[in-house]
């Protein structure tokens, strides 16, 4: 809904014209993970580590144009490091890397890491959400860092089609509401990392415009299209 259109040559549909945008249910944000070998042990230091060694470490991603390599290139551009991206095809093989020391950095979710939370297999810096984690309770924001420009996180949300008659759009508004109060609605989200962070109707709408003209810029900026 944000970064496809911004980044592919082709998508068979317009943002924000073609949809309705009824409500951001959950999101998440990405921890700032790096190989255990890497002598940082925070954001701060990895930055200077960064700069001192512009293109020598490397990060894995899930794709060219997926979320964890634009919040990447969001991450370089407001710090001023520049890395080398290794794209894996999906997330799997780059954390297999990422725990043998073959790339030096990735992006993940905090369910993507969680059974290494605490081990000595890599080293987690912070989170790219606004606010702290619950599994990475110790992982400062990237606001916290001085870096509230370079937020980025993963969010889920429900759309309808264009027009959606405005009776429908505030009945399913007020079912998400609800069901979003429920704790084992909550606690299932929250099994799988995700936190509920409700965003109705114009709000959520304007939310998603704002992001997909941030990840428009950053491809013109840095060249980057998506092709068929």
């Amino acid at each position: 809904m944000t970064a496809v259109p911004a980044l592919w040559a082709k998508v068979p549909y317009k943002v924000p014209d073609d949809f309705t945008y009824i409500a951001k249910v959950a999101d998440t944000g990405m921890a700032v993970v790096v190989a255990a070998k890497l002598p940082v042990h925070n954001l701060a230091e990895f930055i200077d580590y960064a700069k001192a060694h512009p293109d020598k470490l490397s990060y894995g991603t899930s794709g060219v144009g997926g979320m964890p390599h634009l919040a990447t290139l969001l991450m370089e551009k407001y710090t001023g490091v520049k890395m080398t991206h290794v794209p894996y095809k999906g997330v799997a093989p780059a954390l297999t890397d990422l725990l043998g020391g073959q790339i030096d950095f990735a992006l993940l979710t905090p369910i993507t890491i969680a059974q290494f939370i605490g081990s000595d297999k890599i080293r987690i810096l912070g989170i790219t959400a606004p606010t702290r984690h619950p599994m990475l309770p110790d992982a400062p924001t990237f606001a916290e860092a001085g870096l509230p420009q370079a937020t980025a996180t993963v969010w889920y949300g429900l759309f309808g089609p264009a027009q959606l008659p405005a009776a429908v759009q505030e009945r399913l508004r007020k079912e998400i509401a609800t069901i979003s109060e429920m704790p084992a609605v909550r606690d299932k989200l929250a099994a799988a990392g995700l936190q509920m962070s409700p965003q109705l109707g114009s709000a959520f709408r304007n939310a998603c415009v704002n992001e997909f003209q941030q990840w428009k810029a950053l491809a013109k900026s840095e060249n980057l299209v998506v092709q068929d």
